[in-house]
Protein backbone atom coordinates (compact mmCIF):
# COMPACT_ATOMS: atom_id res chain seq x y z
CA UNK A 1 0.00 0.00 0.00
CA UNK A 2 3.14 2.39 0.56
CA UNK A 3 4.27 1.52 -2.36
CA UNK A 4 0.90 1.86 -4.73
CA UNK A 5 0.71 5.10 -2.69
CA UNK A 6 -3.33 4.95 -3.33
CA UNK A 7 -5.74 7.56 -3.16
CA UNK A 8 -9.37 5.88 -3.74
CA UNK A 9 -10.82 2.53 -2.97
CA UNK A 10 -9.39 1.05 -6.53
CA UNK A 11 -5.97 1.35 -5.21
CA UNK A 12 -7.15 0.33 -1.63
CA UNK A 13 -8.64 -2.90 -3.50
CA UNK A 14 -5.77 -3.50 -5.76
CA UNK A 15 -3.27 -3.38 -3.52
CA UNK A 16 -5.14 -5.91 -1.26
CA UNK A 17 -4.97 -8.28 -4.57
CA UNK A 18 -1.38 -7.63 -5.23
CA UNK A 19 -0.26 -9.04 -1.38
CA UNK A 20 -2.24 -12.15 -2.41
CA UNK A 21 0.41 -15.13 -3.50
CA UNK A 22 -1.16 -15.36 -7.19
CA UNK A 23 0.18 -11.89 -8.37
CA UNK A 24 2.81 -10.40 -5.44
CA UNK A 25 5.26 -10.90 -7.69
CA UNK A 26 3.34 -7.57 -9.91
CA UNK A 27 3.91 -5.31 -7.34
CA UNK A 28 7.21 -3.38 -8.53
CA UNK A 29 5.87 -3.22 -12.25
CA UNK A 30 2.32 -1.82 -11.06
CA UNK A 31 4.52 0.49 -8.90
CA UNK A 32 6.63 2.11 -12.16
CA UNK A 33 3.37 1.92 -14.24
CA UNK A 34 1.78 4.06 -11.96
CA UNK A 35 4.42 6.37 -11.74
CA UNK A 36 5.71 6.39 -15.16
CA UNK A 37 2.25 5.87 -17.30
CA UNK A 38 4.46 2.84 -19.19
CA UNK A 39 2.23 -0.34 -19.01
CA UNK A 40 3.82 -3.24 -19.47
CA UNK A 41 3.68 -5.11 -22.40
CA UNK A 42 1.01 -7.48 -23.46
CA UNK A 43 -0.67 -8.64 -26.23
CA UNK A 44 -2.36 -6.11 -28.33
CA UNK A 45 -6.11 -8.11 -28.79
CA UNK A 46 -5.79 -8.47 -24.93
CA UNK A 47 -5.10 -4.66 -23.83
CA UNK A 48 -8.62 -3.33 -23.66
CA UNK A 49 -9.51 -6.28 -20.93
CA UNK A 50 -6.37 -5.68 -18.62
CA UNK A 51 -6.25 -1.45 -19.06
CA UNK A 52 -7.76 -1.62 -15.14
CA UNK A 53 -4.85 -3.13 -13.70
CA UNK A 54 -1.93 -1.85 -15.29
CA UNK A 55 -2.00 -4.49 -18.00
CA UNK A 56 -1.87 -7.21 -15.14
CA UNK A 57 -3.72 -10.41 -14.02
CA UNK A 58 -4.95 -8.83 -10.77
CA UNK A 59 -8.15 -10.28 -10.15
CA UNK A 60 -10.17 -13.21 -11.09
CA UNK A 61 -12.04 -11.68 -13.78
CA UNK A 62 -9.07 -11.01 -15.44
CA UNK A 63 -8.42 -14.57 -15.85
CA UNK A 64 -11.88 -15.66 -16.72
CA UNK A 65 -11.70 -12.57 -19.69
CA UNK A 66 -8.35 -13.88 -20.95
CA UNK A 67 -9.83 -17.07 -21.46
CA UNK A 68 -12.95 -15.78 -23.07
CA UNK A 69 -10.99 -14.39 -25.66
CA UNK A 70 -7.67 -16.33 -25.99
CA UNK A 71 -8.83 -19.46 -25.87
CA UNK A 72 -12.64 -18.88 -27.05
CA UNK A 73 -13.87 -20.79 -23.43
CA UNK A 74 -17.54 -20.77 -22.71
CA UNK A 75 -18.52 -18.80 -20.00
CA UNK A 76 -18.77 -21.66 -18.09
CA UNK A 77 -15.48 -22.87 -18.64
CA UNK A 78 -13.85 -19.22 -17.89
CA UNK A 79 -16.10 -19.69 -14.57
CA UNK A 80 -14.67 -23.21 -13.84
CA UNK A 81 -11.08 -21.87 -13.60
CA UNK A 82 -12.26 -18.49 -11.34
CA UNK A 83 -13.35 -21.29 -9.41
CA UNK A 84 -9.73 -23.35 -9.35
CA UNK A 85 -8.34 -20.32 -8.41
CA UNK A 86 -11.16 -19.52 -5.80
CA UNK A 87 -10.03 -22.26 -4.04
CA UNK A 88 -6.45 -22.94 -4.73
CA UNK A 89 -7.12 -26.32 -6.29
CA UNK A 90 -4.08 -26.85 -8.94
CA UNK A 91 -5.67 -30.13 -10.04
CA UNK A 92 -8.71 -28.44 -11.22
CA UNK A 93 -6.52 -25.71 -12.93
CA UNK A 94 -4.14 -27.98 -14.66
CA UNK A 95 -7.24 -30.08 -16.17
CA UNK A 96 -7.51 -26.52 -18.53
CA UNK A 97 -4.12 -26.32 -19.25
CA UNK A 98 -4.16 -28.22 -22.55
CA UNK A 99 -7.36 -26.85 -23.85
CA UNK A 100 -6.43 -22.63 -23.51
CA UNK A 101 -3.02 -23.50 -24.58
CA UNK A 102 -4.69 -25.20 -28.12
CA UNK A 103 -7.15 -22.99 -28.31
CA UNK A 104 -5.29 -20.12 -27.44
CA UNK A 105 -2.54 -20.96 -30.30
CA UNK A 106 -5.28 -21.63 -32.83
CA UNK A 107 -7.22 -18.69 -32.37
CA UNK A 108 -3.73 -16.86 -33.41
CA UNK A 109 -1.74 -15.92 -30.16
CA UNK A 110 1.90 -16.66 -29.66
CA UNK A 111 2.82 -19.89 -28.12
CA UNK A 112 4.95 -17.68 -25.97
CA UNK A 113 2.65 -15.66 -24.48
CA UNK A 114 0.21 -17.87 -24.34
CA UNK A 115 2.71 -20.04 -21.95
CA UNK A 116 3.31 -16.69 -19.85
CA UNK A 117 -0.38 -16.29 -19.45
CA UNK A 118 -0.68 -19.56 -18.69
CA UNK A 119 2.02 -19.30 -16.49
CA UNK A 120 0.50 -16.61 -14.29
CA UNK A 121 -2.68 -18.46 -14.03
CA UNK A 122 -1.20 -21.20 -12.61
CA UNK A 123 0.73 -18.85 -10.20
CA UNK A 124 -2.80 -17.31 -9.56
CA UNK A 125 -3.87 -20.23 -8.15
CA UNK A 126 -2.28 -20.06 -4.91
CA UNK A 127 -5.04 -17.68 -4.56
CA UNK A 128 -6.20 -14.63 -6.62
CA UNK A 129 -9.71 -12.68 -4.65
CA UNK A 130 -12.59 -11.62 -7.15
CA UNK A 131 -12.97 -8.01 -7.66
CA UNK A 132 -15.96 -7.85 -5.48
CA UNK A 133 -13.78 -9.22 -2.48
CA UNK A 134 -10.69 -6.76 -2.80
CA UNK A 135 -13.15 -3.88 -3.47
CA UNK A 136 -15.23 -5.15 0.01
CA UNK A 137 -11.92 -5.89 2.02
CA UNK A 138 -10.61 -2.42 0.65
CA UNK A 139 -13.60 -0.43 1.68
CA UNK A 140 -13.26 -2.00 5.60
CA UNK A 141 -9.43 -1.17 5.44
CA UNK A 142 -10.09 2.73 4.60
CA UNK A 143 -12.76 2.65 7.31
CA UNK A 144 -10.64 1.09 9.69
CA UNK A 145 -7.77 3.82 8.96
CA UNK A 146 -9.46 6.14 9.21
CA UNK A 147 -11.37 5.48 12.61
CA UNK A 148 -8.30 4.05 13.79
CA UNK A 149 -6.29 7.80 12.79
CA UNK A 150 -9.37 9.80 13.54
CA UNK A 151 -11.12 8.59 16.70
CA UNK A 152 -8.04 6.35 18.47
CA UNK A 153 -9.44 5.96 21.25
CA UNK A 154 -12.53 4.65 20.62
CA UNK A 155 -11.47 2.40 18.25
CA UNK A 156 -8.77 0.82 20.46
CA UNK A 157 -11.48 0.44 23.15
CA UNK A 158 -13.72 -1.50 20.56
CA UNK A 159 -11.07 -3.65 19.95
CA UNK A 160 -10.22 -4.52 23.56
CA UNK A 161 -13.80 -5.13 23.63
CA UNK A 162 -14.12 -7.38 21.15
CA UNK A 163 -10.97 -9.43 22.71
CA UNK A 164 -13.24 -11.42 25.27
CA UNK A 165 -14.68 -12.96 21.73
CA UNK A 166 -11.49 -14.55 20.61
CA UNK A 167 -10.29 -17.80 21.45
CA UNK A 168 -7.02 -16.80 23.63
CA UNK A 169 -8.72 -13.31 24.72
CA UNK A 170 -5.04 -12.37 26.94
CA UNK A 171 -2.94 -13.17 23.32
CA UNK A 172 -4.89 -11.18 21.13
CA UNK A 173 -5.30 -8.23 24.38
CA UNK A 174 -1.00 -8.22 23.71
CA UNK A 175 -1.40 -7.96 20.39
CA UNK A 176 -3.44 -4.57 20.90
CA UNK A 177 -1.56 -3.23 23.35
CA UNK A 178 1.37 -3.91 21.42
CA UNK A 179 -0.32 -2.29 18.17
CA UNK A 180 -1.32 0.63 20.71
CA UNK A 181 2.38 1.71 21.59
Amino acid sequence: MQKLQFKNIDYIAMSIDLGRPGCMRFVDEIVKSKTTGELPQTHPRVQHLLKDSYNVIVYQENIMALSREMAKFTPSESDGIRKAVGKKDLQKMTSYKDKFIKQSIENGFPEDFVLDTWKTFEDSGNYLFNRSHAYGYGYLTAITAYLKSNHTKEFFLSLLKAAKNEQNTLEEISIIEKEMN
